[in-house]
């Protein structure tokens, strides 16, 4: 009977040094279901979004940029708006056209000559493309006279530049003079540059005081044109001619 109680407590002793052992240092249980193997990659979570590493070189380009979009040659005149368009927007029929492909020249003198509209003086030797429209009533008769022109340059840098160097800031000490243009005397009335578009007035004179007929001048660059219109008419035409104006910058790619 001592015999058997002995080897059973020698049992009892070997079975709690090993739970003792893996409590406190031994090999770490692994958990119910769980393999070695999954026990290793769960431990590496955080490591398995991170980026494979790699030791092939970084990948460049030799891509040059697109070349920037400018209105070209066959473009210039679909900028020019239609007789009946304008027509609308003056509220009469404007059924005589005159077209031109080159600017014609000032004959007016003296430091405020540009102010005459876009003749040959004000463009300088840069262009490459104009197109100019004038439309009126009749050939003979008219209580309107529209005037519409696109200038093409090489590039936006050259149209913006000719717009300054044509009509520069200081062109405004021409308000309040007087102009004469062939046997037409007129008055010049404010002037305005805000960097990307002129606007200003003429009125003529009959007997040397003021009469009716006016012309309202809006010249604007965008892209690689320099364009815009002048309308001649009674009464204020300033909405009108920048209507028209607006309606060309539509069609001229930023």
């Amino acid at each position: 009977m001592r015999h058997v109680l002995a080897v059973g407590w020698l049992g009892l002793a070997a079975m709690f040094a090993v739970s003792c052992g893996t409590e406190t240092g031994g090999i770490k249980p692994i958990p119910v279901g769980a393999t070695e193997t999954s026990a290793v990659t769960d431990n590496g979570r955080d490591g398995a979004i991170a980026s494979p590493k790699s030791s092939a070189p970084p990948v460049t380009t030799s891509l040059e940029p697109p070349a920037p979009v400018i209105v070209t040659p066959d473009k210039a005149e679909s900028i020019i708006i239609s007789a009946d368009d304008v027509g609308r927007l003056v509220g009469s029929p404007l059924t005589y056209e005159s077209k031109s492909t080159r600017p014609s020249d000032a004959t007016a003198t003296g430091k405020c000559k540009a102010l005459t509209g876009l003749r040959s003086d004000s463009l300088g030797d840069e262009w490459t493309t104009f197109r100019g429209s004038r439309l009126q009533e009749t050939e003979d008769r008219y209580d309107h006279i529209v005037w519409q022109a696109v200038v093409l340059f090489p590039d936006a840098k050259a149209a913006a530049s000719q717009l300054q160097a044509a009509y520069p800031p200081s062109l405004a000490s021409c308000a309040d003079s007087r102009q004469t243009e062939g046997d037409i005397e007129w008055r010049i009335g404010p002037f305005s540059n805000n960097g990307i578009s002129v606007t200003w007035v003429r009125q003529q004179l009959k007997d040397g005081k003021p009469a009716g007929w006016r012309c309202f001048y809006d010249y604007r660059v965008k892209n690689n044109a320099l364009f815009g219109s002048l309308l001649c008419q009674n009464g204020n035409g300033t909405p009108i001619v920048t209507a028209i104006v607006d309606r060309m910058a539509e069609w001229i790619p930023a």
